[in-house]
């Protein structure tokens, strides 16, 4: 009902109502985007007076691509928006996804299938046309060698031929220099938060991918399958094992962060003892035992065995919950 009193007023060029409306829109009815988020977008973008919902139509399909992408009409979405979306450097989306999304926007323009083993000459041709403008929006780079070959290779008759080279390169050959400047990745604004004082937001996807033993292909910010819900601060709570054991108990899954005196180092382990980390074991003060000598828990932050010294300091440590991300 307001979108339509708003294209109304914006007939009869009456501004204040037409900011008032905007306003009401956007903070009261938001979800309108998710009914036609084809068809309001194009309407949005051909009224310049309405520059307050066209920001938050930009902003809300970037942080919720599924709005749009998934959308039985995002087929239908007109170049010259499909190029903006894809020039955002905030569009939350796996680079993967964006292309594949991209592919099944361009068969439909030319009413193909997705099968290039059947395509002939024009096929290619026409191909290779509809996609021209958006190759160089696509960050390749940022694709994971098996999404590459599965996924990027087999198009490559419509892809530029230094582009598939220098992308095999990539990936085949290790600590390959890149012979041209590449755009940087996406980095989506999430408002992704962690209430924590030892780390930040971005070393969250890392620990993520060390809780599933990912040695290659970490999770970024857009596929960290763990919320991780801070519990336990040393510096709040206490020190002793007792205090923590008092108030969590020992049958919940962690993840246990500890500041070391050197500023670069910490130390990390998920289990569900409480204040023990490995071979590690904080004593009822801020000392902490490595009960092993000839343990190899974190060799590369320095930490002393009983054979050198009997215990260290830790500053503080913090105990985070983690748990399972539904929405992942």
């Amino acid at each position: 009902m307001f979108w339509n009193y708003l294209l109304a007023v914006d007939e009869l060029n009456i501004q204040q109502l037409i900011s008032h409306i905007q306003g009401y829109l956007v903070k009261h009815q938001a979800k309108f985007l998710y009914q036609k988020p084809t068809g309001i977008l194009e309407t949005i973008h051909q009224h310049e007076s309405f520059t307050d919902l066209w920001n938050f139509c930009l902003e809300t399909i970037c942080k919720e691509p599924k709005i749009l992408f998934d959308s039985d009409k995002f087929v239908n979405l007109k170049e010259p928006l499909l190029e903006l979306l894809l020039k955002r450097d905030d569009l939350n989306m796996n680079e993967i996804e964006i292309w594949e999304s991209l592919l099944k926007w361009s068969f439909s323009q030319e009413n193909m299938e997705n099968d290039p083993t059947k395509w002939n000459k024009d096929d290619i041709t026409k191909v290779e046309r509809s996609l021209y403008r958006f190759i160089p929006l696509i960050r390749f780079y940022d694709i994971e060698p098996t999404d590459f070959f599965y996924k990027v290779y087999n198009y490559r008759d419509v892809l530029p031929k230094d582009l598939i080279h220098d992308l095999l390169e990539f990936h085949i050959v290790p600590n390959t220099k890149l012979k041209t400047s590449i755009t940087p990745s996406r980095k989506p604004n999430l408002n992704f938060k962690i209430d924590s004082t030892l780390i930040q937001s971005n070393h969250i996807p890392l620990f993520a991918s060390w809780i599933d033993r990912k040695d290659s292909s970490h999770y970024n910010n857009k596929n960290i399958p763990y919320d991780f819900k801070l519990l336990y601060h040393s510096g709040r709570d206490g020190f002793n094992a007792a205090s923590f054991h008092r108030k969590y108990g020992k049958n919940i899954s962690t993840a246990k962060l500890g500041y070391v005196n050197d500023p670069d180092s910490a130390i990390y382990c998920v289990d569900s003892q409480g204040p023990q980390m490995g071979v590690l074991i904080c004593q009822d003060d801020n000392k902490w035992v490595n009960y092993d000598d000839n343990a190899t828990c974190y060799p590369d932050i320095g930490i002393p065995n009983t054979s050198d010294i009997p215990n260290f300091k830790v500053e503080y440590y913090e105990v985070f919950q983690v748990l399972k991300n539904k929405n992942v």
